[in-house]
């Protein structure tokens, strides 16, 4: 399928790689025979199938147990369930605990290692928990998601109201712009396309999220309820300066790309991370893929199984190397 820049998906892997190096995240890997590329979208497949990472809530001070009790309870019975965590401090023995209630971020991808990443600290209230897994913007988010968006942009509004209110005209003239170029481009795919294969396996319906939707978000970055939700967003990025607006494309279940001041953001960069998101999935490992979690409330498993993997061979599938098939099963599947 050609992307709007006229090249094909294959074509365009190097603009994904400039964009993907843009923010420190590293080059989409592959599994080389494991990893087969499949007909799923990547922001359809994460969706339905990429678990989001857990953060991690810690109680400290002198209320510690009794804190912990409380919050664990709470965290037992919320719905939908938060991918938040209770965890000891002993698990997490090099945190600087700066407040009754911290949240910790994922740890990096790949086991790399670090000092547990202090996202939020406040008090161990009812209250403050609530904003931590919850708040509007994020509620709109985990909506659009959920209805079928491929890409939400996130715009975090730091600075000077004009130059958010241009930069955000901006955006949406290059999304318009992709859009329309991705339409003609797969018309006139489809005008020379060879008739259909009687022998080859049906395709996958899209038609319940394609063409993809893209909308943007603006956050306030001083927006007392958004306090959480924002120190997540700055969490992932490694911009120096956050005097500027900044744009973070969100997908699947809550998933970061990246993020880019919103001045610096054109429409090859544009371009990039909407082929890549669109493109077909090139590996199912969730690992292997760039991007970060943030933190939601959602019932992410809720949304319906619309596609499937084809041609493709998931790590569970395989025994391990000089172990048979337990008696009875099906073989590894060979694709």
């Amino acid at each position: 399928m050609a992307n709007a820049g006229g090249d094909s998906r294959t074509g365009a892997r190097p603009a994904v790689r400039w964009w993907l190096g843009a923010f420190g995240l590293g080059a989409c890997l592959t599994l080389g025979d494991v990893g087969r590329c499949c007909d799923n979208p990547v922001f359809r497949y994460a969706l339905e199938n990429w678990p989001s990472a857990e953060y991690l809530v810690v109680t400290a001070g002198a209320e510690a147990a009794a804190d912990a009790a409380r919050i664990d309870h709470l965290l037992a019975v919320a719905e939908p369930r938060p991918n938040l965590r209770l965890a000891s401090a002993g698990e997490l023995p090099q945190l600087d605990a700066s407040g009754p209630l911290v949240l910790v971020a994922p740890p990096p991808p790949r086991g790399q290692p670090g000092r547990p990443r202090v996202t939020w600290s406040g008090p161990a209230t009812e209250a403050s928990l609530a904003r931590v897994v919850d708040s509007p913007a994020r509620r709109e988010l985990v909506k659009r998601l959920l209805d079928g968006e491929a890409i939400v942009w996130v715009v975090l509004e730091v600075g000077d109201r004009e130059a958010i209110d241009k930069g955000q005209a901006t955006l949406q003239q290059l999304i318009d712009g992709y859009l329309e170029a991705l339409a003609q481009a797969e018309a006139a795919a489809a005008a020379t396309a060879p008739p259909p294969n009687p022998q080859a396996p049906p395709p996958i319906d899209k038609s319940a999220f394609w063409p993809p939707r893209f909308s943007v978000l603006r956050v306030a970055a001083d927006a007392a309820e958004e306090a959480v939700f924002v120190a997540a967003l700055l969490g992932t990025t490694q911009e120096a300066s956050t005097r500027e607006p900044l744009v973070f494309p969100v997908f699947g279940r809550g998933r970061v790309l990246g993020s880019l001041p919103l001045s610096k953001l054109d429409a090859s960069r544009l371009r990039s991370a909407c082929d890549f998101l669109t493109g077909a999935c090139s590996c199912e490992v969730k690992e292997m893929n760039p991007g970060q979690d943030l933190l939601f409330a959602a019932d992410w498993d809720s949304v319906a199984k619309l596609t499937r993997p084809t041609g493709t061979v998931s790590l569970f599938d395989l025994e391990p190397a000089g172990r048979p098939a337990a008696a009875g099963s099906p073989p590894a599947p060979v694709k």
